[in-house]
């Protein structure tokens, strides 16, 4: 958009006045061009505020995209342990987009368990059992878990199946399409493996209780900064083949024929609810983590958390999640992880 010699007393012709985003938006539906993403990023590497608008324009049309079929189930396995005050959350989001849930409950020590069998009562859809099946075991054996993971995914073949953990939520990288719709989205584009941007919230009061809604009660957040996160293909289209999830810890799942999404899509951890929930978690996860597996460089995303952390975070050094705010301001950071500090 360029000023005219007569825009007030601007008179150079070459000066360009700055688009918004929705006039930008509308001048390319006007032209048939339907942007898959339309946020900010930075201008140039010296200047990194994002105030430069980028369209990414995709071949294949997200806006038409047809409706999942009725057949369309994908299937989330979680390992569970002392999760009470929020298993239901995390396996009722999953069953209410219609994805199907199997959990690997580790001999949870409080009622986690008796509230999953509940659940299972009345949705079709949730699959339980303990693991091992042999009983409870001195240390948390992540490897067998993973190789749990690998034999249960392997019993279906041409299903998509997510690896996820109790204490997340997994999202589209479009704000109106859900979980699942999204995974149809990236199978009918010709790929079979999706990887994920991780958004660390964090409490910055104590208010939360059992049973609220996590994107209710927390709304702050920051983007996971460890190495570990930024290797997180965690959701697959299962071939005839088992695949390797345990080798990586859980990081990733290792396949021949391999095609990760260009997208990355959306990760929301809640890995401390409160100060006496995160206090009693990693003084609980410390004593059980595997000394092998400690040994071989697993397990230390605790190790900067000291017994006297406040585990409350100041508003002011996070970020606020409001569903399309956010996806405008960190569009690169969200759909391909660039640009977040490490």
């Amino acid at each position: 958009m360029v000023r005219g010699l007569d825009h007030g007393s601007q008179k150079d012709p070459s000066r360009v006045h700055a688009w918004n985003s929705a006039e930008f938006e509308r001048l390319l539906h006007a032209r048939h061009l339907h942007p898959t993403f339309l946020g900010l990023t930075g201008g140039n590497i010296l200047n990194p505020v994002r105030d430069t608008i980028l369209a990414v324009l995709d071949r294949y049309s997200v806006e038409a995209a047809p409706p999942v079929p009725d057949d369309f189930h994908p299937l989330a396995i979680i390992a569970t342990y002392n999760d009470r005050d929020f298993v239901l959350q995390v396996v009722g989001d999953l069953l209410e987009d219609g994805i199907d849930v199997h959990v690997l409950d580790n001999w949870s020590t409080d009622d986690t368990f008796e509230q999953l069998r509940g659940l299972a009562s009345s949705s079709g859809g949730l699959k339980l059992e303990r693991f091992p099946a042999t009983g409870p075991t001195r240390y948390f054996e992540w490897h067998a878990i993973l190789e749990r993971k690998e034999e249960i995914a392997a019993q279906f073949p041409n299903r998509w199946v997510m690896h996820q953990d109790s204490d997340e939520l997994r999202r589209s990288p479009w704000p109106d399409i859900s979980m699942r719709a999204g995974l149809h989205i990236a199978e009918r584009m010709g790929f079979n493996a999706i990887d994920f941007t991780v958004c660390d919230f964090r409490p910055i009061d104590d208010s939360f209780t059992a049973g609220m809604k996590p994107e209710t009660a927390f709304r702050f957040f920051e983007f996971g900064r460890r190495p570990g996160q930024f290797l997180q293909v965690k959701a697959w289209r299962q071939g005839t083949e088992r695949i390797e999830l345990a080798t990586s810890g859980g990081h990733q799942a290792e396949f021949p024929g391999r095609r990760i999404f260009p997208y990355n899509f959306l990760l929301k951890h809640y890995q401390f609810r409160s100060p006496t929930h995160a206090r009693q978690k990693v003084l609980e996860r410390r004593t059980r983590f595997s000394p092998h597996e400690r040994a071989n460089g697993w397990h230390t995303h605790y190790d900067n958390f000291t017994n006297n952390h406040p585990f409350l975070w100041r508003p002011s050094e996070l970020i606020e999640f409001d569903e399309k705010e956010t996806r405008r301001r960190f569009l690169t950071k969200l759909i391909a992880g660039i640009d977040i500090a490490r």
